[in-house]
């Protein structure tokens, strides 16, 4: 009590002259003290004095930042996530970058009314589906995943020809390991788009290449029941018919392009065609991760001569896209042996690209065989 009395007297600049500018800096500095007092009872469980303060400081200006987001935190703590998402979105077109505010904003939109109070405050149309796909991303940030694949699933939904949409789609559904749900957004986005093309390449290429649900389930690899063999040089009989009967990929496919390759450069193909190519590779990807090879790698085959169109995609923004389709193309030209039954328990191996290089491969873990796979 005694501090906020001398805030008040601070802040109407009792015990002094100052006027003018002076004054005003006064003012300002009681006004910020009075915000952290006011947060700080709060969180130190005064929750009615501190957010009594926190709304008188707002009464005053209801346009100001810094009383704006401790009022909205409070909010979020009370469980007020109506109140909570004006404030946030109001915020984050002013502090787009701003890691608290985006923290707080994911927070209300994953609360359990959060998309309907959402669309209670914007619009759900062609012309808000930037907006939609930004919150996707600041949701997703924040493991708010179910918020996030609502948002983005109703922006690819408004617009159907946004290969960028499509893409975000398919790489939250990675996070969720839903490489079944990811390998459909694809297919949907192609399907969608037939006509449209990346370096010559069709959706509909694409689309006629990528395996129904069940359908990759049933080509998924499984290894041989027999233990490895003990040099990495030598395989068995069958293991080789295997491997010969395995679909080829060209021997240095995903890797440097040689002189005279790439008649365009990365950075001068436009945005929205290598949109649609990193859609392209993300399909790859999630082929390969899924387990399946057969249909991965008649992509590859589809796709390889378009990749050596363009130059430096690793300093484009799809150059993570374009690392996962390198790393798999090269991994698919050494395929490991194709499916058998019965099938051997997994050994998962979480990472980046580099988690690859190992997967489906077959090693003893405490005198057992096991089966690599990609996380």
């Amino acid at each position: 009590a005694a501090v906020r009395a001398a805030l008040e007297r601070c802040g109407s600049g009792a015990g002094g002259k100052a006027g003018g500018k002076a004054a005003a800096k006064v003012a300002a500095k009681a006004r910020r003290l009075k915000i952290e007092l006011g947060r700080t009872l709060f969180k130190a469980g005064a929750r009615q004095e501190g957010g009594a303060l926190l709304t008188s400081i707002l009464q005053q200006d209801m346009e100001q930042a810094d009383a704006l987001l401790p009022y909205g935190e409070a909010c979020v703590a009370l469980g007020q996530h109506d109140d909570a998402l004006k404030i946030f979105l109001r915020l984050v077109t002013q502090r787009s970058d701003d890691s608290a505010v985006r923290r707080l904003l994911a927070a209300s939109l994953g609360s359990k009314d959060g998309m309907a109070l959402l669309r209670q405050q914007l619009a759900f149309d062609a012309k808000s589906a930037s907006a939609l796909a930004f919150l996707a991303t600041i949701a997703r940030d924040h493991s708010k995943l179910s918020a996030s694949l609502e948002l983005i699933a109703e922006a690819a939904r408004l617009v159907p020809d946004a290969s960028a949409y499509a893409l975000q789609r398919a790489h939250t559904l990675e996070v969720e390991l839903r490489y079944a749900d990811a390998l459909e957004a694809v297919r949907e986005h192609c399907d969608a788009n037939p006509q449209r093309a990346a370096a010559g390449v069709r959706c509909a290429d694409v689309a006629a290449l990528l395996p129904t649900r069940e359908q990759c389930e049933a080509a998924r690899w499984r290894p041989p029941s027999a233990p490895p063999s003990a040099s990495p040089c030598k395989g068995t009989a069958e293991e080789a018919a295997l491997r010969a009967a395995a679909t080829e990929v060209a021997p240095d496919a995903g890797g440097e392009l040689a002189d005279g390759e790439g008649a365009r450069l990365g950075k001068e193909a436009p945005p929205l065609e290598l949109d649609l190519l990193a859609l392209y590779f993300t399909a790859l990807k999630v082929l390969f991760v899924s387990g399946c090879l057969p249909a991965a790698s008649a992509l590859v085959r589809l796709l390889e001569p378009a990749r050596r169109q363009i130059r430096d995609l690793h300093l484009t923004l799809i150059r993570n896209e374009n690392a996962y389709y390198c790393c798999a193309a090269m991994l698919l030209a050494t395929p490991p042996p194709q499916p058998a039954d019965p099938p051997l328990a997994p050994l998962y191996v979480a990472g980046d690209s580099h988690a690859l290089s190992p997967s489906w491969r077959v090693v003893r873990w405490r005198g057992q065989p096991r089966v690599l796979a990609p996380v």
